[in-house]
């Protein structure tokens, strides 16, 4: 479509919100008053990107011609040039310089004339300041970012484990910042409407014996009940992973953190996980107390004892357990 052909009406308006749903979703950081779209972080950065790129057209182009010199062929012994005073006077004419070509296949030996001697034509590229003119750009670009060198250019060639721990923490600052933010503006919003909808529709199954569910409250009075959740990501990746557990452990030990965050933080959700742990077990303690042939212990090895597992919300769970599984 032809942008210059719009007009008023080829266009149709879409309210923001119908009633309390959102019907439109558009999320940018606001950094003006009166802001009313997003600005790329890149916006800034374009001359970086065009400087870079001219740059590493050109260092190409470099590389194509050097690859292309062709050799030069000097006359050791050639024949002496007289002076143009000396040639006026006796009316001797100016010669002119043969120029004479051969192409070289690759991989051809040729063997010259005498008194003739090559040079090569050599261009050295790409220049001495060139890899210091592209980390000067990509830091620039790294800090207009708020990430880390190491982590826009995956280069940690040059870090030892301190910095590169600082450097990945500072970059999740900024990752789990984005993370809730569009959690919070469009993942859960758009949960709560697809959970609006089930219940609207009936699928959940509530409205068949609503009165079994008193003294809760309804889904409208207690929608942010209803609709809670907690959004896990991907789990950040561990540079010294005996440092990093040791430390959750001791962590989980004084109570400065819950099961629930310990598994967030490397991507898991404990709630789905304990189910598991407690079946498993079962299977390992019944496996290490049964006598038979299978058992293990008599092939010449035996099986660590299993973890106890964190008391549950009423505390006597483990206990009931403990007790089903002997």
């Amino acid at each position: 479509m032809d942008q210059q052909r719009l007009f008023s009406d080829s266009f149709i308006r879409r309210p923001a919100r119908i009633g309390h749903r959102p019907n439109v979703f558009h999320l940018f950081r606001y950094e003006e008053e009166e802001q009313v779209r997003g600005v790329s972080v890149l916006a800034n950065g374009m001359k970086l990107f065009r400087n870079l790129n001219d740059a590493l057209d050109s260092e190409l182009f470099a590389q194509v011609i050097a690859a292309s010199f062709p050799v030069f062929i000097g006359l050791e012994n050639g024949a002496a040039q007289l002076p143009p005073e000396v040639r006026e006077a006796y009316g001797m004419e100016e010669q002119e310089p043969e120029e004479r070509t051969m192409e070289i296949a690759s991989g051809t030996v040729v063997f010259g004339n005498p008194n003739e001697k090559p040079y090569v034509l050599e261009n050295k590229r790409p220049s001495a300041n060139f890899p210091p003119f592209v980390e000067i750009v990509l830091r620039s670009l790294a800090a207009m970012l708020g990430i880390p060198y190491e982590s826009l250019t995956k280069d940690f060639s040059k870090t030892n484990y301190s910095s590169m721990r600082a450097a990945l923490n500072e970059a999740w600052k900024l990752y789990l910042f984005y993370r809730r933010w569009f959690a919070r503006l469009y993942t859960q919003p758009v949960w709560e409407m697809v959970l609006e909808e089930a219940y609207l529709r009936n699928f959940l199954g509530l409205a068949d014996d609503i009165d079994s569910l008193r003294p809760a409250p309804g889904f409208y009075e207690g929608r942010e009940f209803w609709c809670s959740a907690t959004w896990v990501g991907p789990a950040r990746g561990s540079i010294d992973p005996v440092k990093e557990i040791q430390a959750t452990i001791m962590a989980l030990e004084n109570h400065l953190t819950t099961y629930g965050e310990a598994w967030a933080e490397r991507g898991g959700d404990f709630s789905d996980a304990l189910p598991v742990m407690e079946e498993e077990r079962r299977a390992l303690e019944k496996l290490m107390d049964d006598p038979g042939e299978g058992n293990p212990s008599e092939e010449g090895f035996s099986l660590p004892r299993p973890p106890s597992l964190p008391k549950t919300s009423d505390g006597e769970k483990d206990e009931e357990n403990e007790e089903a599984a002997l």
